[in-house]
This record gives structure tokens, C-alpha cells and sequence, in this order.
């Protein structure tokens, strides 16, 4: 009897079930692929938490089901397997319902017993019904999104963002990582630092959308709406450019702007450069008023569109396109010029 109590005490102070781990490459382990699903209750919100001392990848598509499904593996590297364990043991993942739709969290000890060159991370593949609104907390993560979401809020990352598809809202935050954004539209607010910063085919009617970053490129193909872009030590680039609403602003520090316009019924674009060059594409036949303004040694170029001068002075040219419907106002300080060219549709 006394063998068969410490018996049963030895295997009660083991795992209920041994995690199958198999080396992946030197000092990198992983388990095999894990999935877990659940049924949708109720609400179409998922929240996303990771721990701090957590990295990884997630991924999330959608596709048209009625359930939320996650499959993913945990990893480690150590400089031993049975290190990796202890450490792939330490990690738990969760999925399940909550009053608002679903909640995946993704836990490990903090302070973590891993450090130096070592790590733990978690690979993830999410799977949602459309049209859901996705909040993420999750610092060291890449992210690749595909909607269609109404919603899409990652605003405490430090890894990669890619997100395409969102209907509603748009709150993406990083640094020193790429974000690529595709097909959004509604509220829309994007930073990064020290990195490049992608955008295609953003509509934003009702508020201008924000685009941050410091020390990197914004290159925008196709807006409609409006805009409040910053950067320094980069590039701006916002070609396919349709401005709406009552202003849009484009501001640079030490990097060239160029702004391609389709087309401009009303609003005021404003864009100030420091240090740098303005190059404003505009169509032919636009109508607007136009103000511009360079500091001594720049010159201001304006060329292939019909305009009438209501002020010519050496540093200063205020014209007026057409019926001088909107309002477009250039300047730069310190060395630059400006250069404004009519297009013709379809060059």
C-alpha cells in the first residue's frame, strides 16, 4: 500500500500530457501543429493578448464560417532540448468565447526564464468569420491581416504590420518595422519609425487619415479623402491623390515630397518641406488657388497648366488655376524649390 501511494504521488507531480517537441535546426524547437476552434456564441470582436516576453507571428484570415479557429505551434531556442521543453512547457495558448465574440490569449511567466540569445515564441494562424473587429496587444509579433474587418487595432507592436481589408477603423502603431497597409478605409491612423511605410487605395471622407514617421519613406498610391502626414529623413510619396474634406496637410523634414493629384473639387492641401524639394503634379485644367513660397537661393517652377498671377515676387507666386476653386498652398524653408507641373489625363 505505502508503494502504491508514492506511486501515485510521483506521476501526480508530472505533465497531464508530454508536448511532442522535435529539433527544427540548431538550438530551435518546436512542437508539431496545434489547433483549437470554438463555435460562435455571441458578438463579432476577438481580442488578442500576448505576454511581453513572447515573440512570434501571427497571421489571421477570413474566411466565410461560423467558427474562430487558431492553429499554431510553440517554439524555443535553447542550447539544449530538454531547455527547450522547460521553456515550450511554459507557454500556454487559449481560445474561447467572450460576451463580445472571442479572446485568444497567449501567456508565459514574466520575468521569463529565458534570456540572452534564448527565446520563446509562439507561431500563430487565425481563422475568422467576416467583418469582425480585431484588437491586438501583442508587443513582439508580426502581424499579416486579411479581412474583411470593420475594425483593426494594433497599436502597442514592435513587429511587422501588414493589413489589408479594413472597412471602418484602422489604429496601427510600431517602430523601426515596415508596415505595408492596403484597401482601408473610415478612421485611419498609421505610424512607424526609421523604416518604410506602404499604403494602397485608402479612402478616408469623413476625417483625414494620419500617417507618422519618423526617420523613413510614406509612399501612398491611390487616397481619396484627406490626409495628415509627417515625416523627417524620408521621402513622401502620395501619387493618385484626390483630396476631399476641409484640409489636408503634408509635412517633411529633409526629404523630398511629391504629391500626384487626380483630381481637386474643394478642401485646401497645405505642404510644407524643410531642407527639401516639392514636386506637386496636378491636372491640367484644375481649378484652384495656388500659393507658394520658397526662402532665398530656391526657385519656384511652374509649368504646362493655364494660370493667372495674382502675386510675383522673387521668393513668392500666387496664382489661380481655372475658376480657383480649392486652395493649394507649397512652401519650403531652408534649401528647396518647387516644381508644379499640369498633366494631361491618361499621361
Amino acid at each position: 500500500m505505502a508503494v502504491l501511494v508514492v506511486s501515485l504521488l510521483v506521476l501526480a507531480g508530472l505533465p497531464c500530457a508530454a508536448q511532442e517537441v522535435h529539433q527544427e535546426s540548431k538550438e530551435l524547437y518546436s512542437t508539431r501543429m496545434l489547433e483549437v476552434s470554438t463555435p460562435v456564441r455571441q458578438g463579432n470582436k476577438i481580442t488578442i493578448r500576448a505576454a511581453a516576453s513572447l515573440r512570434g507571428s501571427l497571421t489571421i484570415t477570413v474566411e466565410d464560417v461560423e467558427q474562430v479557429a487558431l492553429l499554431y505551434t510553440k517554439k524555443a531556442k535553447a542550447s539544449s532540448k530538454s531547455r527547450a521543453v522547460d521553456y515550450i512547457d511554459l507557454i500556454a495558448v487559449a481560445l474561447e468565447n467572450t460576451p463580445d465574440g472571442a479572446g485568444l490569449q497567449m501567456r508565459a511567466p514574466n520575468p521569463p526564464p529565458w534570456k540572452g540569445a534564448e527565446y520563446s515564441m509562439v507561431e500563430a494562424e487565425l481563422t475568422l468569420p467576416p467583418d469582425w473587429s480585431v484588437d491586438i496587444d501583442a508587443v513582439y509579433f508580426d502581424l499579416a491581416a486579411t479581412g474583411p474587418f470593420t475594425e483593426l487595432s494594433n497599436s502597442t507592436s514592435l513587429g511587422r504590420l501588414d493589413v489589408s481589408h479594413v472597412t471602418e477603423r484602422l489604429d496601427l502603431s510600431t517602430a523601426n518595422r515596415r508596415v505595408n497597409v492596403n484597401d482601408v478605409s473610415g478612421r485611419i491612423s498609421v505610424s512607424t519609425t526609421n523604416s518604410t511605410m506602404v499604403a494602397g487605395n485608402v479612402t478616408c471622407l469623413a476625417e483625414a487619415a494620419t500617417f507618422r514617421n519618423d526617420g523613413g519613406d510614406i509612399l501612398i498610391d491611390g487616397l481619396q479623402g484627406g490626409i495628415n502626414a509627417r515625416n523627417s529623413y524620408g521621402r513622401i510619396d502620395i501619387v493618385g491623390f484626390e483630396p476631399h474634406g476641409s484640409k489636408s496637410y503634408i509635412r517633411c523634414v529633409s526629404g523630398p515630397i511629391l504629391v500626384a493629384l487626380t483630381e481637386m473639387a474643394d478642401g485646401q492641401l497645405l505642404i510644407n518641406n524643410r531642407y527639401e524639394d516639392i514636386e506637386l503634379e496636378i491636372p491640367s485644367e484644375i481649378s484652384a488657388h495656388v500659393a507658394l513660397a520658397v526662402d532665398d537661393g530656391g526657385k519656384i517652377d511652374v509649368s504646362e497648366f493655364n494660370f493667372k498671377t495674382e502675386l510675383v515676387e522673387q521668393n513668392r507666386l500666387n496664382l489661380i488655376a481655372g475658376a480657383g476653386g480649392g486652395l493649394i498652398s507649397g512652401s519650403v524653408r531652408g534649401k528647396g524649390n518647387i516644381y508644379v507641373r499640369g498633366i494631361e489625363h491618361g499621361e
